[in-house]
């Protein structure tokens, strides 16, 4: 039968449009998720509702355990994702004007900046275009802040810019992961550089769908890396 449009709506209020797992906005792309299934006597009420992003709720629906892989969501950790997330949320903004919080929050947008600096690799996401070779030394911050972003302790406790926090580092997986698909290294004496792959040359269909994917995507995150830093910088009153 599944959640009433009620329950749903009160569900999806107290998340602000997020995945309870991975922070990251959803907007319209967002479902929501029977912790204990309907099928197992599951309930359709508030309590047994988690709003997941796609991705999320495939993870937590799609686990085999006659071949298990990985370590499957159980109702328990849902309920603490979802509680937890629910909490960050209805503190938010309050939250980061708490000295305390304001002092994580500031620390954590400090690391940001040390990874993801103006003049590395965001300028050159602002900057270049994907029709041409680049050294693939400038995506380096990129790979430091996806490496860095998996940790507990890149968490921002407001809400808000957690949101914005995981929205960025997935608009860079996103990035990272075209990039490993639609190019490849030069032979030397260009070592150290790359191009968009494929059979067709500069000029043929293929490497204009790939110069645009690639150039939509590093839009992207400098977007949404642009988003976050202002935000940052009005609510934690840093540079």
């Amino acid at each position: 039968m599944g959640f009433p449009p009620d329950v749903k709506t009160e569900a999806i209020v107290a998340a602000q449009r997020s995945c309870c797992v991975c922070h990251k906005f959803c907007a319209v792309n967002i479902e929501c998720h029977h912790i204990i299934p309907e099928a197992s006597g599951g309930a359709n009420n508030f309590d047994n509702c988690i709003p997941l992003c796609f991705d999320c709720h495939a993870d937590a629906e799609h686990y085999n355990p006659k071949h298990p892989k990985g370590n499957k969501y159980s109702s328990e950790e849902l309920r603490m994702h979802r509680d937890g997330w629910y909490a960050r949320v209805a503190a938010s903004p309050a939250t980061v004007t708490e000295q305390g919080s304001l002092e994580v929050d500031r620390a954590v947008f400090s690391k940001i900046r040390a990874i993801l600096t103006d003049e590395g690799s965001m300028e050159f996401m602002r900057v270049h275009d994907f029709g041409g070779s680049f050294e693939r030394s400038e995506l380096d911050e990129l790979k430091e802040f996806r490496r860095w972003s998996r940790l507990p302790a890149s968490e921002f406790l407001n809400a808000d810019l957690e949101i914005l926090r995981s929205n960025l580092s997935e608009a860079i997986q996103d990035f990272l992961n075209n990039m490993a698909a639609n190019t490849w290294p030069l032979e030397r004496p260009n070592g150290g550089f790359s191009k968009i792959s494929g059979e067709d040359e500069r000029g043929g269909k293929l490497f204009y769908e790939r110069r645009e994917l690639l150039n939509t995507g590093s839009d992207a995150v400098y977007e949404a890396y642009s988003a976050l830093i202002r935000t940052c910088r009005r609510r934690l009153a840093i540079n």
